[in-house]
C-alpha cells in the first residue's frame, strides 16, 4: 500500500495548484497513508495488562556491574555485553516481538476509518489557537512516472504549514538528503567523546527541514505554539535543537514547541489537548529507577512532591522523600507502580540499543533483572489517568524511525499505553541537563498549584521557559544543545 500512496501523494503535489482544496487533497492522502496501525490500536480497546514474560534475561549489563566513565556524567549505553549475553538479548527481544504479533492477531484490532475532514479540522484547530502553527513532513514519490504520461518524480520529502487557517506547502526536497541527514546526527551521537548532535548538524537541520518554511511558520506575528510531525527518518532527526543562520539559540528556546506523530492523533485523537491539563495535589508521581552515577536520578530530588504520592521502585536518589517503601526495580516493582495509575511516570536509567537483520530495537533495563521492551510497554504497561511521561534513558528515542511513515519504538508504545504528553532524549545526554530538564517540569507542575486543590499546567510553556533558562546559564551554542535534552511529544 505505501508505493502505491507514495505515488498518489506525487500525483497531487505535481498536478495540484496552491488552492486551499489542492492542499487539503495531498493531507488527506498523507493521512490516510501513514500511522494506520497507531490509530487503529488506539481505537481499540487497550488489553488488560499481562503478566511479566515467562523468559527473562538474568544477569542484563546493569549499573551496578559497569562502573564509572571518566569526563561528566552521561546516560549512555552501559558497557557491551558478552557476544553470549548479546545474543541473549537479541532472542529475548525477537521472543517478545513474536508474543505482540501473536497477541494481535488473537485480538483484532478495530479498524478505524480514515478521517475524510482531517485537513478542514486541522484548519479550524489553528484558526481556534491563534498563534499555533502545525507544520507535517511527508514523503511521496512516483519513480515509473504520473498517471497520464508525465514523468518520474523523484523519491521527495513535502512540508506543509497550517497556520492561521491557511494551507501552504513546500515540495521538492531530496529524500536522500533527508537520510544523509539521519546518517549524519547518527554519526554525531555515536562519538564516544561527545555523543550529541554538533554544532554544524544543528544548523544542518535547519537549513534542510525549518530554512524553507520559517516565512510561512513565523510571520512576524506572535508564534505561541508550534507543532512538527515527522516522517521516516525525520523522526530521528533532533528537531528541537535546530539553529537557524546568525542565532545561538535552538528552535525549542526559540518558540513553544511540541511534536506529535500524526495530524490525525493530533487532532483528531485529541493529543493537543494535552498541553494544558488540570493539576491536582493527589496526583501521583512514580519512578522507575535503574540508576548509577551516570544515570543518578535525582530529577525526583526537589519537586515539592507530597513524599505520600511518591512511588518508586529501584534505588532511590539520596534526598528523594518519599513515604511507602521502595521496591525493586523488577516485573513486580513495575507492576506495583502502574497500579497506582500514576498520573506522572519517569524512568531514570540506561538502556541498549540492538541494531541487526534478526532484531532490532531499544531496550530499556529492569536493574540486572531483566530488560523492558517496546513490546513489554505495550501489553503490559497501563497509564490510563497519565498527564506527563518521561523516558530519561539514552536509547529511548531510537528506534522511532520508520520507512514507512509510522512511529515505531517506545514512542509508539507509550502512546498505545494511555501515555499522556511525552518526554524523550534522541542522543545520549548529559545526567545533569536531564536532571535540571525534568525536575524543571515536576516542579512547575507543583508550583502551579500553589494552595489550591487543582490548577491548569502547560507542559509545552513550561518545558520552553526552562529552555529559555539554558540560554542565560549556557552562553555558548554547543553547551546550550546539550542542556536542551528532552523532545516533547503530544
Amino acid at each position: 500500500m505505501r508505493p502505491a500512496f507514495l505515488h498518489a501523494i506525487a500525483q497531487a503535489v505535481v498536478h495540484g495548484h496552491d488552492a486551499q482544496a489542492d492542499q487539503e487533497r495531498v493531507l488527506s492522502l498523507v493521512e490516510e497513508s501513514t500511522g494506520r496501525e497507531l490509530l487503529d490500536l488506539l481505537g481499540s480497546s487497550h488489553p488488560s495488562s499481562l503478566r511479566p514474560p515467562a523468559h527473562r534475561i538474568a544477569g542484563a549489563p546493569s549499573p551496578e556491574a559497569s562502573g564509572p566513565r571518566p569526563g561528566p556524567a552521561v546516560r549512555a549505553p552501559l558497557r557491551a555485553a558478552s557476544p553470549e549475553l548479546t545474543q541473549a538479548l537479541r532472542e529475548v527481544l525477537a521472543e517478545r516481538e513474536r508474543e505482540y504479533e501473536e497477541h494481535f492477531l488473537d485480538t483484532p484490532l478495530t479498524s478505524v476509518p480514515h478521517d475524510e475532514d482531517i485537513a478542514h479540522r486541522l484548519v479550524q484547530y489553528t484558526l481556534n489557537h491563534p498563534g499555533s502553527a502545525v507544520v507535517r513532513y511527508f514523503r511521496y514519490a512516483a519513480p515509473d512516472g504520473l498517471t497520464g504520461g508525465a514523468g518520474a518524480v523523484p523519491d521527495s520529502l513535502g512540508i506543509m504549514v497550517c497556520r492561521d487557517g491557511r494551507l501552504t506547502t513546500v515540495t521538492g526536497i531530496p529524500y536522500g538528503k533527508v537520510a544523509d541527514l539521519a546518517e549524519l546526527v547518527w554519526a554525531d551521537i555515536s562519538d564516544p567523546e561527545s555523543p550529541w548532535p554538533s554544532e554544524a548538524t544543528c544548523r544542518h537541520v535547519w537549513d534542510l527541514l525549518l530554512a524553507p518554511v520559517w516565512d510561512r511558520v513565523d510571520d512576524g506575528a506572535t508564534t505561541t505554539h508550534l507543532t512538527l510531525i515527522p516522517t521516516d527518518h525525520v523522526f530521528a532527526i533532533p528537531l528541537h535543537v535546530a539553529v537557524g543562520p546568525g542565532d545561538t539559540r535552538p528552535l525549542a528556546a526559540r518558540v513553544p514547541l511540541s511534536h506529535s506523530v500524526s495530524v490525525a492523533a493530533f487532532v483528531t485523537q485529541g493529543r493537543h489537548l494535552l498541553k494544558r491539563q488540570l493539576m491536582e495535589q493527589d496526583d501521583d508521581l512514580t519512578a522507575l529507577l535503574s540508576t548509577d552515577a551516570d544515570a543518578s536520578g535525582r530529577e525526583l530530588v526537589g519537586t515539592g512532591w507530597h513524599p505520600g504520592r511518591v512511588f518508586v521502585a529501584g534505588p532511590p536518589p539520596e534526598g528523594l522523600e518519599y513515604a511507602e517503601p521502595a521496591h525493586d526495580a523488577d516485573w513486580d516493582g513495575l507492576s506495583a507502580l502502574v497500579a497506582k495509575e500514576p498520573e506522572f511516570f519517569v524512568y531514570a536509567g540506561h538502556g541498549t540499543y540492538l541494531d541487526g537483520p534478526e532484531a532490532a530495537g531499544p531496550l530499556l533495563h529492569l536493574g540486572s533483572h531483566d530488560v523492558l521492551t517496546q513490546f513489554d510497554l505495550a501489553l503490559r504497561v497501563s497509564l490510563p489517568r497519565n498527564k506527563l511521561t518521561v523516558l530519561g534513558a539514552c536509547v529511548a528515542g531510537q528506534g522511532m524511525r520508520s520507512d514507512g511513515g509510522d512511529v515505531l519504538g517506545f514512542m509508539r508504545s507509550l502512546v498505545i499505553s494511555g501515555a499522556g504528553a511525552v518526554c524523550l532524549p534522541l542522543w545520549y545526554v548529559l545526567d545533569i541537563a536531564l536532571v535540571q530538564t525534568v525536575r524543571a517540569l515536576l516542579r512547575k507542575s507543583r508550583q502551579v498549584l500553589g494552595d489550591a486543590d487543582s490548577a491548569p499546567f502547560d507542559v509545552v510553556q513550561a518545558l520552553h521557559e526552562h529552555y529559555l533558562t539554558v540560554l542565560d546559564d549556557y552562553p555558548n551554542l554547543a553547551g546550550r544543545i546539550q542542556h536542551t535534552p528532552l523532545a516533547l511529544y503530544l
